[in-house]
């Protein structure tokens, strides 16, 4: 598991969703499942204070009975495996924008020059 889940659910009834964070790491349930359709490894903002919130992507949805409890004694079901996702090789992890220049500088070229916005 990782940051999504595969699940056939029912339109137009209710469900229940159950979600358990400990550390950076999270649970999803959803209609009191025993095992969670989701583990999320590592939760990308840092922990701090804020807020809870619910929504829909999927359209019109109507929410009731929401209410959260904070506990330091949260017990995730999924053990960490260690897995950790890596950046392919060759990826463009940094980028500068320069300024604005003609089009026709970039004519025939297939190296960029640093002093294109001369």
């Amino acid at each position: 598991m990782g940051y999504n889940g595969v699940l056939n659910f029912s339109f137009d009834q209710w469900m229940h969703v159950k979600f358990l964070v400990k550390g950076l790491q999270a649970e999803l349930y959803l209609d009191n499942m025993d095992e969670p359709v989701a583990f999320i490894r590592e939760l990308k903002m840092a922990g701090r204070a804020g807020a809870v919130g619910i929504t829909s992507g999927l359209g019109a949805a109507h929410f009731a009975n929401f209410s959260y409890l904070s506990t330091s004694d949260v017990v995730l079901k999924t053990k960490d495996d260690g897995y950790k996702p890596s950046t392919p090789a060759n990826t463009v992890m940094k980028w500068l924008v320069s300024t604005p220049f003609k089009e026709d500088k970039l004519k025939d070229m297939d190296q960029l020059d640093m002093k294109l916005d001369e």
